[in-house]
């Protein structure tokens, strides 16, 4: 039984490769997971079945990379405490891409039926979610590139974190969300207009300041195309901020 939170066997790429391609073994996916529910059922499945591996954050059809927000200590504690009878399983993983894995390897169950916690169906068991200081440890270290940033900047947009961070636009308005959360930024602005500031600065941030802002760094991106002349419709276009390189094929 596994309720050493530190223990926790460190796969390859090429041996988890190895396992998701077995012919002979049962894989149970889990590409994204947003409550502890998401894996409470596929590991009851697995047990009361013939056992398998339980594979979080990755999608083994598309070979994509989704990754857990939760570290090993999160995702032991679900198993240990929310499935009874107690499961026999393993967990392995990896982090590649700074996205972290998880593979666990569940037994056939001994004592079937297993269940959740309180004896219900898993569907209506109780989700568990991720407060924001319990963020694993790469996810800090991406929050706090952000903090030094703004040190330097006024504010920061979701794709001025990405860009930092190489992650996607969902996770960096979550990691931001976040943020805003603990309060360390202030989110001032909407829609386009959208940015985070140290939250100390919020109060003299404007929301109007924050559209005045997103105009000049837009006309800045005009000018630099070297165009002599930037239309109405070529401004307006640049409104539209992140998706601007969609649109804006040629100026008139």
């Amino acid at each position: 039984m596994c309720y050493d939170y530190n223990i926790m066997q460190m796969l390859s790429w090429a041996e988890f490769l190895s396992l998701i391609n077995a012919r002979d073994i049962k894989l149970c996916g889990v590409p994204r997971i947003s409550t502890s529910q998401d894996i409470t059922k596929k590991a009851i499945e697995l047990a009361n079945g013939e056992g398998g591996y339980l594979v979080l954050g990755f999608d083994r059809y598309t070979f994509q990379l989704y990754g857990c927000v939760f570290d090993s200590k999160w995702l032991n504690a679900i198993l240990a405490q929310e499935i009874r009878p107690a499961l026999n399983y393993e967990i392995m993983g990896f982090i590649r891409s700074n996205k972290r894995i998880f593979v666990v390897k569940i037994a056939e169950g001994t004592a079937k039926p297993y269940q959740a916690l309180d004896g219900s169906d898993v569907k209506t068991a109780a989700p568990i979610k991720l407060s924001p200081e319990e963020a694993p440890e790469f996810v800090q270290k991406r929050q706090a590139v952000c903090l030094e940033y703004l040190k330097t900047n006024d504010g920061i947009t979701n794709m001025q974190y990405r860009e930092l961070n190489s992650v996607s636009y969902k996770t960096a308005h979550n990691e931001l969300s976040a943020l805003v959360e603990k309060k360390n930024l202030a989110q001032v602005g909407q829609g386009r207009t959208t940015k985070y500031v140290l939250a100390e600065k919020a109060a003299q941030y404007t929301q109007a300041e924050a559209h005045q802002s997103l105009f000049g760094d837009t006309l800045d991106t005009l000018v630099s195309l070297n165009s002599a002349t930037v239309s109405v419709t070529d401004f307006r276009r640049a409104e539209m901020g992140e998706h601007m390189d969609e649109h804006l094929t040629k100026l008139d």
